[in-house]
């Protein structure tokens, strides 16, 4: 089981790029890097993930062996922080594919996977976890689709206890994600989307648009295009839209 090691800091541009840099000095598995705020927060492909104070913004470094599942670390740390807030909260939470929690059908939290490798050796794997607590506000154009907490269960949550409800969650599913059990199926009967029309937007710049038929063992996406189906991997998508 992993053993946490926390550096707690007020104030960091992002939590990811200070533990990037903590990675590369041979910091241990379970260094994590907490901020009260970051001023430059980041989501998936770069995007910034509004980041005030009142909220839970921490970067875990992991050390997977070369065996591991990579592609699916993603949706197994998702599943792990809607079952720490769950915990927590008593909240229903379920996931958006393929790194979004979502509590009352908004945007909760979200999780960010990067791997770090020298050459074709991966070194160590950084998750970024962002949870919105206690804010009761959000900008203009992420007032229809994201929430906090606070605005779900109506009282303010207590962000260290949160903090660790889903770090246990997430060493327990770690653990069983290294032993190769089938996290991804578990994550897969929380997913939101399977079932739904969805348009996806590829790095590429080209677009699919089809039903969310499945979720396959690596973690991908398995888009029902009516004459054939296409599995779209995580890191191929730069945006999903739910209809």
């Amino acid at each position: 089981m992993i053993k946490w090691l926390f550096n707690e800091l007020l104030e960091v541009d992002s939590t990811q790029n200070v533990l990037r840099k903590l990675g590369t000095t041979g910091v241990g598995e379970g260094t994590v890097v907490v901020a009260r705020r970051q001023t430059a927060g980041q989501g998936r492909h770069g995007r910034n993930w509004v980041s005030p104070e009142g909220g839970l913004y921490m970067s875990l470094l992991l050390r997977p062996p070369p065996t591991a599942a990579l592609r699916s670390l993603t949706l197994a740390s998702s599943l792990a922080v809607a079952r720490g807030i769950k915990k927590e909260t008593g909240l229903e939470t379920s996931l958006r594919w393929p790194n979004d929690v979502m509590v009352g059908g908004k945007k909760v939290a979200g999780v960010i996977a990067e791997s770090n490798y020298i050459g074709q050796g991966l070194v160590f794997v950084i998750v970024g976890i962002g949870v919105n607590c206690n804010s009761r506000s959000f900008p203009k154009d992420l007032s229809n689709s994201a929430t906090s907490l606070a605005e779900q269960k109506g009282s303010d949550v207590d962000i260290l206890s949160l903090r660790q409800a889903v770090l246990d969650s997430f060493a327990t599913i770690h653990e069983e994600w290294i032993g190769g059990k089938d996290v991804v199926s578990v994550a897969k009967s929380i997913t939101e989307t399977i079932g739904k029309q969805v348009t996806i937007t590829m790095k590429s710049g080209g677009v699919r648009e089809g039903v969310a038929h499945d979720i396959e063992q690596a973690g991908g996406l398995v888009l029902d295009l009516g004459e054939r189906k296409l599995v779209v991997q995580a890191e191929d998508v730069e945006l999903l839209r739910e209809r």
